[in-house]
């Protein structure tokens, strides 16, 4: 990684506090910083540290009728629901929506089986636009 710095300071001090789209940066940097970064290690250890400082976030989805769409966004815990971000959502339903099943550290389950089953099941982290 760096001739300057001892590794260890950058998997502990350094790489964790940066941002999500940060990292996704850095993987592009060489091979052991993809490795590094996506390693379940440094995910778990990334995602407990920031869970300590970041405030809650919620996921909210609107429908619309017409053009019948959905959009999802991300809002501030807090009594005005504080906008944080506006996701892009790339999927399309067969039936009206999809339903969101649950979620956990960021990954969001959908599944299309609002009016007839159709088996499908998307894990979504809108986070780094990676779908499962």
């Amino acid at each position: 990684m760096s001739d300057y710095l001892p590794e260890e300071v950058w998997i502990r001090n350094i790489l964790p506090t940066l941002s999500i789209k940060t990292l996704l940066r850095c993987t592009s940097v060489c091979k052991s910083c993809y490795s590094l970064i996506t390693s379940p290690s440094f995910i778990s250890t990334h995602l407990n540290r920031n869970k300590q400082q970041d405030p809650p976030l919620l996921l909210l989805r609107h429908c619309s009728e017409r053009p019948r769409k959905e959009h999802f966004s991300i809002h501030h815990d807090n009594p005005t629901l504080d906008d944080y971000a506006e996701l892009n959502f790339p999927f399309h339903s067969v039936n009206w929506y999809f339903r969101i099943v649950g979620s956990c550290n960021g990954v969001v389950c959908l599944s299309d089986d609002h009016m007839c089953y159709v088996h499908t099941i998307i894990l979504w982290n809108p986070s780094i636009r990676k779908i499962f």
